[in-house]
């Protein structure tokens, strides 16, 4: 999990652009609580990073890394079925001690990633 250090702060708003107007757009006045976006293949590229850290994991344990193809096809639905495809992949679907370890090993590969 995701811990936000410093909260953003500050006076923020936003404008809707329209063609007719003259200044610019429409000042949003409403004040923004909250921003909340999608980071991975969205605005930033992480599927190396991802690949990366999934095989970290794998061959740690002594199991066969994943293909970028095959990480690709799956990084959408997250970590954890990521990791259990990469289990299933490797003979070992329905180990829920290794699931575990597993999953560990991936997310603490990917978040000390730099």
């Amino acid at each position: 999990m995701m811990k936000i250090e410093k909260p953003l702060t500050g006076d923020f708003t936003a404008h809707l652009s329209s063609p007719n107007t003259s200044n610019g757009g429409i000042p949003l006045t409403s004040s923004i609580r909250a921003l909340i976006f999608d980071l991975d293949g969205t605005l930033v590229d992480t599927l190396g990073g991802v690949v990366n850290a999934i095989n970290c994991a794998l061959m740690c344990r002594g199991l066969a890394p994943l293909t970028i193809s095959e990480v690709a096809d799956r990084v959408g639905e997250g970590g954890t079925a990521l990791v259990e495809y990469a289990l299933k992949n490797a003979g070992h679907e329905g180990d829920s001690q290794k699931d575990t370890q597993l999953q560990e090993s991936y997310f603490q590969a990917y978040l000390s990633a730099k």
